[in-house]
């Protein structure tokens, strides 16, 4: 069965799941008695800004003449026009600055959502030393709750998304600074202190990081062990 999960967004919306059936799926501001919705609480997102359709055996989105637009796969949605979402196809909500205010991730199944082994069912992420409720926001870490504000629940998050790939500087300023346009007022000292206090919850020793590893100028990788 697809299904959509909020990825990125509002705090309280992360990792919200949407089961996608036979009936149209109304995305937007504000809730509708008529029609189901995935209410999303951002200004930038319209009162109806898409729906999503079933279209013979796929699912197809369109924009509804939102203010702030609509892209898939970074593909711009026009209003009049249908595209249609393949497993694991990113639908973009609220284009500012050419960012996304937010993400919806669309999956063809109901078990996964990554091909590395790591089992995420409803909002539920578990492997290695890192097990990750997104319904709940609650973080353990080698068994213990970690205890993490949202902005650093937000950049786990992100690494985690990418885990064993290089999460740069300005995608970490994207996910967990969404209100900063173009990063500004974000300085790299609040960014390095921001993966300080990371490390300071998750690693076993924070003085030599293994789990959020410095890739030169590259960025960060999040290292799951199995």
């Amino acid at each position: 069965m697809a299904f959509i999960v909020i990825e990125k967004g509002p705090s309280q919306e992360i990792g919200r799941f949407f089961t996608l059936g036979k009936s149209p799926l109304l995305i937007g501001r504000i809730a509708s008695g008529k029609e189901s919705c995935i209410v999303i609480n951002d200004n930038y997102i319209s009162r109806r800004h898409a729906i999503i359709e079933t279209f013979e055996t796929h699912y197809k989105i369109n924009d509804l003449g939102s203010s702030n637009g609509t892209v898939v796969d970074g593909i711009t949605v026009k209003q009049g026009e249908s595209t249609v979402l393949s497993d694991n196809s990113v639908i973009g909500l609220a284009i500012v600055s050419g960012v996304p205010r937010v993400n919806l991730r669309f999956k063809m199944t109901d078990t996964t959502l990554r091909a590395d082994g790591a089992s995420v069912s409803q909002g539920f992420i578990s492997k290695g030393w890192l097990r990750i409720d997104q319904a709940k926001k609650e973080v353990w870490v080698d068994g213990k709750e970690a205890f993490l504000s949202k902005k650093e629940y937000r950049f786990l998050i992100l690494l985690y998304r990418k885990a064993g790939g290089v999460c740069s500087r300005d995608e970490i300023v994207s996910e967990v600074w969404p209100e900063a346009k173009n990063g500004e007022g974000v300085s790299e000292s609040t960014i390095d202190q921001l993966i300080h206090r990371v490390r300071s919850k998750i690693e076993l020793n924070p003085n030599k990081p293994r789990r959020i590893v410095n890739k030169m100028t590259f960025g960060y990788v999040l290292v799951i062990e199995k």
